[in-house]
């Protein structure tokens, strides 16, 4: 683990997932109403094979995902939270709770630490989320954090057997604003 990679917020730790999160990471793809709206169950050697990419020590310097646990300030996890490279090698946000904390502000916050700290320790300030039909929760959160909306593509994926249509939404920093959000 990345001990020294830990990401706070007023109510939040996030820390690179470990091997002791399976539990956490193995729910967040085995319960219904999070794959709904997200992706077909997947098989044990697929979600098996997910959570080994996910692990080990990360760095800026790598394609490797970086995926983060989020935990409550008492140390409840509560999801998780990270990016990875697309096609464009800009880094897709992808954040999965557990269906309790929905509706908490939790995952705004998260996602507004994770983006201010890459502004400000890694230099980033460009990213891309993708969120299906349906799933007005996800597209809320990413309107708060300041991600606009960018395209619409209908039957873009399937869940269930059913064509999804995607919405594709985009985050840059505004020029002259500080990692604080104050002009300069």
């Amino acid at each position: 683990m990345n001990k020294e990679l830990e990401i706070y917020s007023e109510r939040l730790l996030m820390r690179p997932l470990a091997k002791e999160d399976w539990m956490l990471f193995e729910t967040l793809h085995r319960t219904p109403s999070i794959i709904a709206q997200c992706f077909d169950p997947p098989t044990n050697k697929e979600l098996q094979q997910k959570f080994a990419a996910r692990l080990g020590s990360w760095n800026n310097c790598t394609s490797m995902p970086l995926c983060l646990c989020v935990l409550t300030q008492d140390g409840q996890k509560i999801g998780i939270l990270g990016y990875s490279l697309n096609e464009k090698q800009v880094r897709e946000i992808g954040y999965l709770y557990l269906p309790e904390f929905h509706g908490k502000g939790y995952a705004s916050e998260a996602l507004n630490a994770l983006i201010r700290w890459c502004e400000k320790e890694i230099k980033v300030t460009e990213f891309a989320a993708v969120v299906s039909e349906g799933n007005v929760g996800s597209m809320k959160v990413l309107e708060r954090a300041g991600f606009t909306l960018m395209s619409i593509e209908k039957e873009a994926f399937q869940i269930g057997g059913e064509k999804i249509t995607d919405y594709y939404f985009s985050y840059q920093k505004a020029e002259g604003v500080s990692s604080d959000g104050l002009w300069r």
